[in-house]
């Protein structure tokens, strides 16, 4: 059983794609047959024939369901223990990137009095054309990468409740904050945390603790995102332009998070402070 264990160990862990990781697919798809009444070697390459007896599968008394109580409690194991590295790689994510973008009260943006320079430096994440188009460009390849070449139920609910926080935002005069569950970032294996996470945060902030107000700071299984204060609506509706809607190949409509108001004034949303040339200022498509 122990052999066994070692084959589940590497076939659930998925961290080669080696001849050990055939071997082991080998043996687990043994397991199969014998479920399903087959012979234990059905389908099977002869390669891997020593493997699967060195397991004792072709025994005629094998008792299947001893195999198949390892085999769960394996993958419970490993997705537990590979759960729990997305989630410290996620904080790790979180305290390399966590800002705020908050203007404090009478600071030299909200003085008539201040200086240009002053109120420059506090515009925040306001966007160049091609930081624009590169936030597109990320938009589209996430989208074609996740939702619509391999359709993933996390990226669905993600685009989903990020679109609605955009639209949204593009009708409000104050900045909406999208409180998410972690785990709409953490639960697909791969790039996809990290590639999840680079997107929004090409716009939006992580908010800061000290920044709102108690009990509504992150905490737990949740994580508070904002989209800066200094991005306007064109942008906004640039954006939007280009994250699949419902009915889009792969996305059917699933969404995730709740949007609430922080009451913090936007400080560009008609575009003052936006590069000029080639903006979008088409009205949100519903």
């Amino acid at each position: 059983m122990n052999r066994f264990e070692k084959h589940c160990d590497v076939y659930f862990s998925k961290d080669t794609q080696d001849s050990s990781h055939g071997a082991a697919e080998a043996v687990l798809n043994a397991i199969s047959n014998l479920i399903q009444g087959l012979p234990p070697l059905e389908n099977i390459p002869s390669v891997y024939e020593d493997q699967v007896r060195a397991c004792g599968l072709l025994s005629p008394d094998v008792d299947v369901s001893q195999y198949t109580n390892v085999q769960d409690t394996k993958r419970r194991e490993i997705h537990q223990r590979k759960m729990a590295e997305r989630r410290e790689a996620f904080a790790r994510l979180l305290n390399s990137n966590r800002t705020s973008s908050v203007v404090p009260s009478g600071s030299a943006e909200s003085s008539s009095s201040s200086s240009s320079s002053s109120a420059s430096s506090a515009k925040g994440k306001v966007l160049t054309l091609r930081q624009l188009n590169r936030v597109r460009d990320s938009a589209s390849l996430f989208s074609k990468r996740y939702v619509s070449s391999a359709p993933s139920g996390s990226a669905q609910a993600f685009i989903g409740g990020l679109r609605e926080l955009i639209k949204a935002q593009t009708k409000a005069d104050t900045v909406l904050q999208w409180k998410v569950d972690k785990a709409v970032f953490t639960e697909t294996e791969g790039a996809y945390m990290q590639d999840a996470f680079s997107f929004v945060m090409s716009f939006l902030s992580v908010v800061d603790a000290s920044t709102i107000e108690a009990g509504a700071t992150e905490e737990g299984d949740f994580v508070i995102l904002k989209i800066d204060d200094s991005i306007s609506d064109s942008h906004l509706n640039s954006i939007f332009s280009v994250v699949p809607s419902k009915g889009s190949k792969g996305y059917d409509g699933l969404q995730t998070g709740s949007i609430v108001d922080s009451g913090e004034a936007r400080q560009n949303r008609a575009g003052e402070w936006d590069e000029k040339g080639g903006l979008f200022s088409c009205c949100l498509i519903l």
